[in-house]
């Protein structure tokens, strides 16, 4: 699983913008 993960950094960037988005959505939708 450790390689996996290795290999995924790339990714792990886009998931971290994604969660960013994500908040921002359920911060209007609050407010």
């Amino acid at each position: 699983m450790q390689h996996t993960m290795k290999r995924r950094k790339p990714d792990m960037a886009s998931v971290f913008i994604n969660g960013l988005h994500i908040c921002k959505f359920y911060y209007l939708e609050k407010v």
